[in-house]
């Protein structure tokens, strides 16, 4: 098997010197229906489990994302009180949705220029990975892995082009008038691509998975998580599950609302997944639903595929901070240690403080009960040792 590292050499250091449907989401899944269609993503179908295999290495992403990514952890299930103005003013500048406290969020306002520019190197990676006759040889897992990766970083990249932002609804891609999501961002194999043709067109057309909508970063505080690692073939299904049971356990997943079952417009993008049947949707949400979720989606009357938050899934609610001099400074604590003495906006240390706020909460609700669980990892002849903290790090909830 081979070893392939996807370059990127200091991303440390750039960093710290440095309607219900909108703008092309949820995807019209008639648009990938047909043999043209079919046709023209038959370069991507994937290898079988037997394929050759070549180990990727995600370590420049993957410490990209512990950089950027702060861990906002479990929903309540309950609407946080609406939050008050800033101090000295009348007008909010916080997300006031019932699902503000939910969802990870990425620190775009630290160093936006900065973030463009290493994302950009990481997309051209990616890039020359998938145009390489090593992606050919890659397994299913690890092919599906790639385009989870490749869909985010395109992503991400495009919303550091654009910030500072608050909604992604309309957002267009970067030089572009066209929605973020439809919009060619990549060539792949001489196919021109974008992040719904990476969706719809290409995992969800080949995998036929539920679990493959967990792995799609979509911006918005309304979407599955941004995790703060990057996916590993090896941990996959392991990493997607913990994503699925936050996302179907949290109010911007399910809810009773109105009572009503008011369900995720993630949901009616991926539809296709489930050939079209809301019957086979729940069934699969039920399969990740805890008691108190199960409840809300057998109580309503009625089922919605409506639920959504547009707002950007940023750490200031894509708002510049203000100059450097008016920062108040941090210990980094919230954001793992990397942004020791690095300035956060008013915005951001409120945000910060709400959801330490509902962390202890949670704590106190579960009764501050310690377990221990045996993590011992798969590992593989040769392997190079990185499987142990990644497992460790799925199993803290990262």
């Amino acid at each position: 098997m081979r070893n392939i590292r996807l370059g990127l050499a200091s991303i440390a250091l750039a960093i710290s010197g440095c309607t219900t449907a909108g703008g092309g989401f949820p995807a019209p899944q008639a648009a990938y229906d047909g043999a043209a269609t079919a046709a023209a993503f038959s370069a991507f179908a994937p290898n079988g489990p037997d394929a050759p295999g070549a180990r990727i290495d995600y370590g420049d992403y993957d410490q990209l994302l512990q950089t950027i990514v702060f861990d906002v952890g479990p929903s309540e299930r309950t609407a946080p009180p609406k939050p008050l103005p800033m101090t000295g003013s009348r007008v909010q500048r916080q997300n006031t949705s019932r699902y503000r406290l939910e969802g990870n969020r990425i620190a775009f306002s630290i160093q936006p220029k900065a973030l463009e520019t290493v994302t950009a190197e990481i997309v051209d990676s990616f890039t020359a990975l998938a145009n390489s006759d090593v992606f050919l040889q890659m397994t299913s897992d690890q092919q599906l892995t790639f385009w989870l990766n490749f869909h985010n970083a395109l992503l991400i990249n495009q919303m550091a082009a654009k910030y500072p932002f608050q909604s992604l609804r309309a957002l267009e891609a970067a030089g572009s008038g066209e929605s973020v999501y439809e919009a060619k961002l990549t060539t792949v194999r001489g196919a021109p691509l974008s992040l719904n043709d990476i969706r719809h067109g290409i995992v969800y057309r080949y995998w036929k998975d539920p679990m493959t909508i967990y792995g799609f970063f979509l911006g918005t505080v309304g979407g599955p998580n941004i995790r703060t690692r990057a996916f590993n073939d090896v941990f996959l299904q392991r990493q997607l599950e913990r994503n699925g049971r936050q996302f179907v356990n949290s109010l911007r997943g399910v809810e009773n609302l109105d009572s009503s079952t008011r369900v995720s417009l993630v949901y009616k993008d991926a539809l296709g997944v489930f050939d079209g049947s809301t019957s086979a949707m729940l069934d699969h949400i039920e399969s990740l639903a805890t008691v108190e979720t199960k409840r809300d989606i057998f109580s309503g009357a009625g089922v919605y595929l409506d639920v959504y938050d547009w707002t950007v899934a940023d750490l200031s609610y894509g708002d510049m901070p203000p100059p450097i001099g008016n920062f108040q400074q941090i210990d980094g604590d919230g954001l793992k240690g990397v942004f020791d003495k690095i300035g956060l906006s008013p915005q951001a240390q409120e945000f910060i403080r709400q959801v330490e706020t509902k962390k202890i909460r949670l704590f106190r609700r579960r009764g501050g009960d310690v377990s221990i669980t045996d993590v011992t990892p798969p590992t593989e002849a040769g392997d190079d040792g990185a499987a142990e903290p990644e497992a460790a790090a799925d199993d803290d909830g990262r």
